[in-house]
């Protein structure tokens, strides 16, 4: 396949450029920055013709969007969270209608609170946070694209990554795992597989690709120490309830979706694999 990926230097799009070129495909990026990772062209992300005329000429298999403006980064310029991470999408849809290529666009369970868990397909989104309702109204859904809603963690080859495992193998000695935390999510390396698989499977519509049982973030720090042990003591905190927690949908297709321990173990191979890359992680 001919993929155009949307950020390959951020925590998903790294690992999706990197995945998908490991496999044969052919993968081009577009990013604010140069990357090393796979051949790429260097413009602004609100630069709307850089997007149509690239669309348009390069006759793409798909357009994978690993952009996003997150939580504090979101509250802080308003105005680019709202473009990358709710009209962008669906300036892409359109451009792309009228043509063979589908768009793969990356949601999130922040879209909700928290407040309850086990987050339906259908259920509303009723997270307050600018960052949450710029992300709600991102989602494309139709008959042609693929939308996907999950929580993901992976590796980040910036020493400043701001993602929960980077933050993870920063720490030192004690580490607080919330017990009552609950979540349900990806590695990087396994959403870049399922992406694979639905592309292949000539997929649309909106999934939500978890496993199908939440895991806390206590239990989740504990296979991260396994997996990448650094003599921390992760510590049980009896938190109050916090569950963006989602059901499984996979809209009839044949997604077969690892336990958390399986995903970490293959992180942790991913990593051992890509050295070079992973300078932070020693």
């Amino acid at each position: 396949m001919k993929l155009l990926v949307i950020d390959t230097v951020g925590m998903v799009g790294h690992v999706v450029a990197i995945y998908m070129k490991e496999q044969g495909h052919e993968v081009l990026g577009i990013n604010e920055t140069s990357s090393e990772i796979v051949q790429t062209i260097v413009g602004s992300l609100l630069d709307t013709d850089l997007f149509a005329n690239e669309i348009k000429n390069g006759r793409y298999d798909a357009v994978i969007n690993c952009s996003a403006i997150i939580n504090q980064d979101a509250e802080a310029d308003k105005s680019k969270a709202a473009f990358i991470n709710a009209y962008l999408p669906h300036f892409l849809e359109k451009v792309i209608s009228c043509t063979n290529t589908v768009l793969v666009h990356r949601s999130t369970d922040c879209i909700f609170s928290g407040n309850r868990g086990q987050y339906a397909l259908d259920d509303f989104p009723d997270a307050p946070s600018f960052y949450a309702r710029s992300k709600a109204l991102g989602e494309v859904i139709n008959n042609k694209d693929i939308t996907i809603r999950t929580s993901l963690i992976g590796p980040e080859y910036d020493y400043c990554g701001s993602g929960l495992f980077n933050w993870f193998y920063s720490q030192k000695g004690d580490v607080c795992g919330f017990a009552n935390a609950f979540w349900t999510g990806l590695t990087t390396i396994e959403f870049a597989r399922e992406i694979e698989k639905l592309l292949f499977e000539h997929a649309h519509g909106l999934f939500q690709l978890v496993p199908d049982h939440a895991i806390t973030k206590h239990d989740l720090l504990l296979l991260f120490e396994k997996y990448f042990p650094k003599n921390r003591n992760v510590i049980r905190v009896d938190n109050k309830l916090v569950d963006k927690s989602l059901i499984q949908c996979l809209n009839g297709y044949e997604v077969l979706i690892p336990d958390y321990e399986d995903m970490i173990k293959d992180m942790a191979n991913w990593i051992n694999n890509h050295k070079e890359l992973y300078t932070n992680y020693k």
